[in-house]
């Protein structure tokens, strides 16, 4: 079935609705619930795009490069189906910052809420692009648009965040547009299939400045010193955007424009870049078990660059098994990720306690840390099953610094549960408990989503390696997972 229109809707949906809404004069109310019906309307577009393929077919124009040949496999990247589940976090991030826009003090702003919606359009930009340069393109739109909402905001430091950001985010998008200018300067082409199934000029220092660039958008030590500034300060639409959708993305972009650009370096230099990416989870899980415990937004903050380390190395270990767990992990934990900054920032500002926050916060900690019952869940599993076999010392790093987290996460409970209770506001309560049951859903039941992602990543069958430009065969409905 070609859906390539649904690739198309998803990109130009929110980029339209930000025009839109910047050339209406709609004003508070009315720009905010437009901006929710254009939100929910690329909800259901990723959600058609899921339904429309659910067996790994492809989600836009092209064919899928073989990916990782050098280790013997016939694994093919379907990159454009693999990114639904990407492009479906991503539009329920957006839903849920713009559906919070004005509720921390203020009325709603047209320009947030135009500038989240143009963000929104970059990343999907980066998701669903196959040429290179393009995808820079998108990752600087996306960058300064959101620089530009954490700039907006009425919180202090909310200008020095924005452009904090901004500085971050442009140097990555010079980095991706200067590997692209190094991949079209020797091999005429910026196409992702196309360098895949080539022998590419100048593929090294390219491969080298966009995996760079993306390690500093997940982001991994030393590139996390801008995260936590930007999610303690600046527009609250824009902190959701970032810690939920940005950050989830550059995973997404590991995967599309690193691993299947030079698999033979990606093998090469797989265990370093693994200790890499475990040491930076571990790092960070530690820095926010040491944050004192009336700041909250910090701590989660610093989750974010953690489990940002875990999806990295599920990334670095070149394998199939590996690889779906990282998807996995970064698409089920981008909306709980975000939910569980938002209810820092809320507790932090009302003062929030009682049992009822206590609880929220214990189901969105354990969510984030991979804790059974929680979205992670699937992801984690797989990503430590695959890394454990080949990189037994790393997969125990993995499993270290998931547990620092998650006490790191769990330690504010005692105290929110003996603080006297907040009734706090009626529709950010729904919203917290409908995320945290869908987690709850995903956790219980991750066979829908990992048998829906395994045709799209596990495509390995014994034999040959795959041959330049040709699909490999997809594998069995019901085949286990595994190298």
């Amino acid at each position: 079935m070609d859906i390539s229109f649904v690739t198309l809707g998803i990109v130009l949906l929110p980029l339209c609705a930000a025009l839109g809404l910047a050339l209406a004069p709609l004003r508070g109310l009315a720009a905010k619930r437009a901006s929710t019906a254009a939100a929910a309307a690329l909800l259901l577009l990723a959600g058609l795009s899921c339904l429309a393929a659910p067996h790994g077919g492809e989600l836009s124009w092209g064919s899928t490069a073989p990916w990782l040949a050098t280790t013997g496999s016939g694994l093919a990247l379907a990159v454009d189906g693999l990114n639904r589940y990407a492009l479906l976090a991503l539009a329920a991030v957006l839903l849920l910052a713009v559906s919070v826009e004005g509720r921390f003090g203020g009325a709603p702003s047209r320009a947030r809420l135009a500038l989240a919606l143009t963000g929104a359009g970059g990343m999907a930009l980066v998701l669903t692009s196959r040429d290179l340069m393009v995808a820079a393109a998108g990752h600087g739109l996306a960058g300064l648009a959101l620089a530009a909402v954490l700039g907006l905001g009425r919180e202090a430091g909310s200008g020095r965040a924005g452009r904090r950001f901004a500085h971050w985010a442009a140097s990555g998008s010079l980095m991706l547009a200067a590997a692209a200018a190094l991949y079209g300067a020797g091999n005429g082409s910026t196409l992702v299939h196309t360098l895949a199934a080539t022998d590419v000029s100048y593929g090294g220092l390219a491969a080298a400045l966009a995996a760079a660039a993306l390690a500093m958008q997940i982001p991994l030590v030393p590139f996390h010193t801008w995260l936590v500034p930007v999610c303690t300060s600046g527009a609250l639409s824009g902190r959701i955007l970032v810690s939920g959708g940005w950050c989830a993305v550059g995973a997404f972009g590991l995967l599309r424009f690193w691993l299947a650009l030079v698999p033979a370096e990606a093998l090469a230099a797989s265990s370093w870049l693994v200790l890499w990416a475990g040491s930076s989870s571990l790092w960070t899980a530690m820095l926010a078990i040491v944050q004192p415990r009336p700041g909250l937004s910090p701590r989660a903050a610093l989750a974010v660059a953690s489990t940002g380390g875990l999806m990295a190395a599920g990334l670095f270990a070149p394998g199939s098994l590996q690889a779906l767990g990282a998807a996995a992990l970064a698409a089920g934990i981008a909306l709980p990720r975000a939910s569980l900054l938002l209810l820092a920032l809320w507790i932090e500002d009302r003062g929030a306690g009682g049992l009822r926050t206590a609880w929220a916060w214990l189901a969105l900690g354990l969510t984030v840390a991979a804790a059974p019952g929680g979205g992670a869940l699937p992801g984690w599993l797989t990503l430590v099953a695959g890394v454990l076999p080949a990189h037994p010392a790393l997969g125990w790093l993995l499993i270290l610094s998931s547990g620092v987290l998650a006490v790191a996460l769990l330690d504010p409970v005692v105290d929110l549960a003996r603080r006297p209770a907040s009734s706090g506001r009626g529709a950010l309560r729904r919203v917290l408990a409908l995320v945290i049951v869908t987690a709850g859903v995903v956790g219980l039941r991750p066979e829908p989503l990992l048998s829906g992602a395994r045709p799209i990543i596990e495509r390995m069958r014994p034999g040959p390696p795959a041959e330049p430009g040709v699909r490999a065969a997809p594998a069995a409905h019901g085949e286990g997972i595994g190298p």
